[in-house]
């Protein structure tokens, strides 16, 4: 079928022949993308229909996410309760595993909680194992894998299975990063909340939460996956060790301002940098590409799924211009209305922060959009 083949809502097991081409995105070539998300319901609202086609392509997807959502606005109802209670950050968990489950997501971290925890020393190694270098973060074992879904990290469990007693008595307790809250400046635009609490997000050092991503992304990179790293070239399969070649998380204003979507961003940013692995941040408006068609003119036919562009043109009919050889693209418009259905169905498991009402959502405070399934990359570094 073309690059712009779509299916019906309930048709969403005939395979990755309907829907885009990797080929010649910014997906090209992408074998293990990680998301780096604020809270729970963020991942689907945001990137929930990429996620799942990802999946369904054989690629790799992790998720972290960074706080539990306690501060959080209840939708009036049942769970009103919940709101500002300890129980509350509980039952986000359980959403977020609900949700990801529809997704076909199985690999998710909560930042600070190993293996996204970084040790406050390493223990001495011998003779043959990896020594880390200066710059790389310690990373810290989970405890209880192999098989273990504590706090829903089955998806890193297989990496812990040789941890050593010496390399888990060198962890610190597991750091949990609240939700530092937000307050509305102006209609569509959120900024920090006034009462953030010291362990929030916005109020720890930036510099422990990147290093406890990096003691994630140096697990899935050390050398010691040797028969990973001769598997590593272009086409093969992604095992359970392929290291993130893509990590994606918001603008630089965190899509609508909040605290912690800024610093989610820098987080994955700045680790991003540090180890050489391409960023990417989450546009959520076609019109905000730049050099690409403008949002609501329809592509031709074969590029109906996606717009991309390179250094030098927007993608589309070939150019008469003579050929020049283009770097890889560095922008990517997909359009996903096929994982509507799927991605109701994740966004129905947070029902304290949502309600799907056809095909809008509707949020705690009464905001009502359309559900998003497309959704924009820009590759920054």
């Amino acid at each position: 079928m073309p690059r712009g083949g779509t299916r019906s809502e309930g048709d969403e097991s005939q395979g990755p022949a309907h829907g885009f081409d990797t080929d010649g995105t910014v997906l090209d070539g992408t074998r293990h993308v990680l998301f780096v998300h604020a809270h729970p319901d963020d991942e689907t609202l945001a990137t929930g229909a990429l996620m799942a086609e990802l999946v369904e392509r054989g690629i790799l997807v992790t998720l972290v996410t960074c706080t539990r959502g306690e501060r959080g606005e209840v939708v009036p109802g049942p769970l009103s309760h919940l709101e500002g209670t300890p129980e509350f950050a509980t039952h986000r968990e359980n959403e977020l595993a609900g949700a990801l489950a529809e997704l076909g997501v199985t690999r998710h971290v909560w930042l600070g909680t190993p293996p996204a925890r970084a040790a406050a020393s390493r223990p001495p190694v011998s003779h043959g194992e990896h020594a880390a270098s200066e710059t790389e973060a310690a990373a810290c074992p989970d405890p209880k894998a192999p098989g273990s879904r504590s706090e829903h990290s089955a998806s890193v469990a297989h990496s812990d299975q040789n941890a050593s007693a010496a390399e888990v008595a060198a962890c610190p307790e597991p750091r949990r990063y609240e939700d530092s809250g937000m307050r509305w400046v102006r209609e569509g635009l959120a900024g920090p909340a006034e009462d953030a609490s010291a362990t929030s997000l916005t109020s720890q050092p930036l510099d422990d939460e990147v290093a406890d991503l990096l003691a994630l992304l140096d697990r899935n990179s050390a050398p010691a996956r040797g028969a990973e790293s001769a598997a590593s070239t272009r086409g093969a399969q992604p095992t359970p060790h392929t290291p993130p070649d893509l990590i994606v998380s918001y603008n630089e204003i965190g899509g609508y301002g909040h605290p912690d979507h800024v610093r989610a961003r820098e987080i994955a940013e700045r680790a991003a940098r540090a180890r050489g692995i391409r960023f990417a941040e989450i546009i959520s408006d076609a019109s905000t590409l730049q050099n690409a068609q403008d949002a609501g003119e329809p592509n031709e036919p074969h590029h109906n799924a996606l717009q991309t562009r390179g250094d030098a043109d927007a993608v589309g009919e070939p150019s008469a211009q003579p050929e020049v050889k283009q770097s890889a693209p560095v922008e990517t418009w997909f359009r996903l209305e096929h994982r509507l259905g799927q991605v109701k169905r994740a966004l129905a498991h947070h029902a304290s922060q949502v309600t799907v009402a056809g095909d809008d959502v509707v949020h705690s405070g009464g905001q009502r959009t359309p559900i998003e399934t497309s959704a924009g990359l820009r590759v920054l570094s």
